[in-house]
């Protein structure tokens, strides 16, 4: 890099052998790392394939265990992968379409195997929304909820003491009738 001006320097792009003249913090980048010009970037032209990117975040220990995705996850813990510009893609969804094609739609995928960042399309199972719902283990859904005998107070599940609200949540009677007496007395004050 040679300097053109105070606080400009000239970069040379290693794809093409453009020219650019940049500001200071671009220069700091380049420095560091390859930088390419603005056309060779939004081409693509330094890209790898799409597949061979994606294999490269991959880790695979035997072919029936699960396929770790090492790279980038969602907050939830799904591993996420970089299309093209601006365009993400689950990477379990974009493994399993490999492998056997599209996820019809209102469909979509649940993991058999329970660890979220796995990959393995052998491990994924094309279900309804309501049955991924049903077959999870999150708080407040599913089997959490199915598998509790007793409220949080302790009164049993029961055909005498539950009630099934309208949008099907199990209520137990007695911690109900106490909760309403409770708001009609404040109620009354």
């Amino acid at each position: 890099m040679t300097s053109i001006k105070k606080g400009r320097f000239q970069v040379i792009c290693p794809q093409c052998g453009r020219e650019r003249i940049v500001g200071y913090r671009q220069r700091i980048y380049a420095r560091h790392y390859i930088t390419f010009c603005r056309s060779c970037t939004e081409n693509n032209k330094i890209r790898k394939p799409i597949l061979e990117r994606f294999w490269e975040k991959v880790y695979i220990d035997k072919p029936s265990s699960c396929w770790k995705w090492i790279a980038g996850c969602t907050e939830k813990g799904y591993g996420h992968f970089n299309i093209a510009y601006k365009e993400n893609a689950k990477a379990h969804k974009f493994a399993f379409e490999l492998f056997f094609g599209e996820v019809p739609i209102g469909l979509e995928l649940d993991h058999l195997c329970r660890n979220r960042n796995c990959i393995n399309p052998f491990h994924l199972e094309i279900v309804t929304h309501q049955e991924n719902m049903r077959r999870g283990h999150f708080v407040g859904t599913g089997l959490h909820n199915r598998i509790k005998t007793h409220c949080l107070k302790g009164h049993p599940y029961n055909i005498e003491n539950t009630y099934i609200n309208p949008a099907g949540k199990r209520n137990c009677r007695i911690c109900l009738k106490e909760s309403n007496a409770r708001r009609s007395s404040k109620s009354k004050e």
